[in-house]
């Protein structure tokens, strides 16, 4: 009918699968790149001197030290 031969459905099954592949790895790609609720969410490193001086790891003099070195970048 379209001047193709008997394994021309063989092309078109090809074609199929390639274009599956494609979709497949585009919503790969959005949902890795995606930030997801469920994911654990690291401070910065301004939060993390927080922490530690509310948990008393550091005292107040420790805290105010670092937090200048941090605030100057």
């Amino acid at each position: 009918m379209y001047g193709g031969n008997d394994a021309s459905w063989v092309w078109g099954l090809v074609m199929m699968v390639v274009m599956v592949g494609v979709v497949a790895l585009i919503v790969w790609a959005i949902v890795r790149t995606g930030d997801r609720p469920g994911a654990a969410h690291r401070p910065d490193a301004l939060g993390i001197l927080e922490e530690r001086f509310a948990r008393g790891e550091i005292d107040q003099e420790e805290f105010e030290r670092r937090r200048q070195v941090l605030q100057k970048r």
